[in-house]
């Protein structure tokens, strides 16, 4: 055990104390969680129930640095950006983590993972394993625990610094899960690339109730990009642009259609698909 750590974290929790209260009086979460989750399979966490901190640094962590339900709840949100699970009923045998958590009466959770460019932030709501009804609060205030963990990871900022987290951050799952979706990644921007290279670009016409409509290379480009999900910003990354630029090209092609949002310029987008000739997208 790393007295480094330990002390760290009790010195964070009496910082942050006054915002765990209102989580207990009035919403009936017994304990709250956060994580942060580096690249290279190291983590940072710290829970309101200090007595589970000094278990898990003591007893759980020097015997179990490879944690399953980490891996597969990171790799959702590196998938997806964000990624919701709840943790109720029995926990499975073979999973060590989640029997000790339950034995800890740290039960019936509700977790919020966000991806950030270079990390992911794991939120963790827990109740009692009795209050089985929790669940439909959780449920029922999705944008209220959001809220909550957002206030919280500012407020968290505020007493610590991303060196120190670094610092005093633990190996615990393993560093394929990042570069796993790196290579992912990588394939998924050659798969766009190549599907943009499939299609007309040099004028591509869109037929919008039977009148035509001629997008620039630029503006088609853009188009694709947003078909296959990519942000503004992300888009601007891919094709050496600047995120304003991007906008431009967007608004431009919502005056040449007369829609009025991208949700609209996508179901355009991919009702002409079928006229076009037959691509090659893998």
């Amino acid at each position: 055990m790393d007295p480094s750590v330990l002390n760290y974290r009790v010195g964070v929790l009496d910082k942050l104390s006054s915002i765990f209260e209102p989580l207990s009086s009035e919403l009936s979460i017994n304990a709250f969680g956060y994580r942060l989750f580096f690249p290279n399979g190291k983590s940072f966490g710290i829970c309101s129930n200090n007595d589970w901190n000094i278990f898990f640094e003591s007893q759980f962590l020097p015997q179990n640095d490879h944690i399953s339900r980490y891996e597969e709840e990171v790799s959702q949100a590196l998938r997806k950006g964000k990624y919701f699970y709840a943790r109720i009923g029995t926990p499975d045998p073979n999973d060590r983590f989640s029997l000790m958590l339950y034995e800890f009466d740290i039960w019936n959770s509700f977790c919020l993972y966000y991806k950030n460019s270079n990390t992911v932030d794991g939120f963790y709501f827990t109740s009692s394993r009795e209050n089985k009804e929790i669940i439909n609060f959780y449920l029922n205030n999705i944008k209220l625990l959001e809220r909550y963990s957002s206030y919280f990871k500012e407020k968290f900022s505020e007493a610590t610094t991303l060196k120190d987290l670094v610092n005093l951050s633990e190996p615990i799952f393993s560093s394929d899960v990042f570069a796993k979706q790196n290579f992912n990644d990588e394939n998924e921007e050659i798969k766009i690339k190549n599907f943009s290279q499939s299609l007309p670009l040099n004028k591509l016409v869109m037929n919008k109730e039977g009148q035509s409509i001629v997008l620039s290379k630029r503006e088609a480009e853009c188009l694709c990009y947003m078909a296959f999900g990519k942000t503004m910003k992300e888009i601007a990354s891919c094709l050496n642009l600047s995120p304003r630029t991007v906008e431009f090209y967007v608004d431009n092609m919502k005056k040449k259609t007369g829609l009025c949002s991208k949700s609209q310029l996508l179901n355009m987008f991919f009702n002409n698909l079928t006229e076009w000739p037959v691509m090659d997208v893998k």
